[in-house]
């Protein structure tokens, strides 16, 4: 029945739902039933009675923003969301994280004598 495609068509684009920043975002999170909302057909397969749509490429893209806001060398101030052995996640806008490399921390010190106790640091925890 349609119902039934439809109902499997609805699993289905619930598993891929993907914002700029985020992946995997169940719909519920950000839509609610009988919202209208604009989308833009990506696919449409005849033979499947399947129609692709996309809801981000209707948004404006946060990492083209961003690049355009701030130029190569540009400097920031941010938050330390995450330490890793790669290095730090810091919280450039609301949506986006940026990576500090390890190699990248310090002019005169180890990336992990950077993040030594002798380091201090302000963390979103």
């Amino acid at each position: 029945s349609s119902s039934a495609a439809s109902d499997v068509y609805k699993r289905q684009y619930q598993r891929r739902v993907r914002g700029w920043t985020k992946k995997n975002i169940h719909p519920g999170k950000i839509l609610s039933t009988s919202q209208e909302v604009e989308v833009q057909v990506l696919d449409v397969d005849i033979n499947k009675r399947r129609i692709s749509l996309g809801l981000k490429q209707c948004q404006e893209n946060p990492w083209q923003k961003f690049k355009d806001n701030h130029p190569i060398s540009s400097i920031l101030e941010g938050e330390v969301k995450n330490i890793t052995e790669l290095g730090l996640f810091v919280g450039v806008s609301d949506d986006l994280d940026g990576m500090v490399h390890l190699t990248d921390l310090s002019w005169t010190k180890s990336g992990e004598e950077a993040l030594s106790k002798n380091c201090l640091l302000y963390t979103s925890d």
